[in-house]
């Protein structure tokens, strides 16, 4: 009985880096055009939407977070969980100080 083989590779052709490559300039672009209006509580809304599409196609295809092993999806998922939590400690701690009532 043979073992799997575990060791194969997955390679990415060029062109999947050339369009991640465009998209990540459109979305600076977005991001600069986005500047210059005023959508008063949406713009840090607007401009962190962009920069999580931005850093999601960074770890899918740069990263090869996309053809990995299920316990490498689990790992980053689990940290992305843990760093919610931690965010959410924070904003908590920030929303429920007293500001200006000392």
């Amino acid at each position: 009985m043979s073992e799997p083989n575990h060791n194969e590779r997955h390679i990415t052709s060029p062109t999947v880096y050339f369009a991640v490559y465009v998209a990540l300039l459109a979305g600076v672009g977005l991001t600069i055009l986005a500047s210059y209006h005023n959508l008063g509580i949406f713009n840090p809304i607007l401009a962190l939407a962009i920069s999580i599409a931005q850093a999601g196609l960074v770890v899918l295809f740069t990263m090869h977070l996309k053809d990995s092993s299920k316990a490498t999806v689990l790992s980053v998922g689990c940290a992305l969980f843990i760093l919610m939590i931690l965010f959410g400690m924070v904003f908590m701690d920030y929303y429920s100080r007293a500001w200006g009532s000392w």
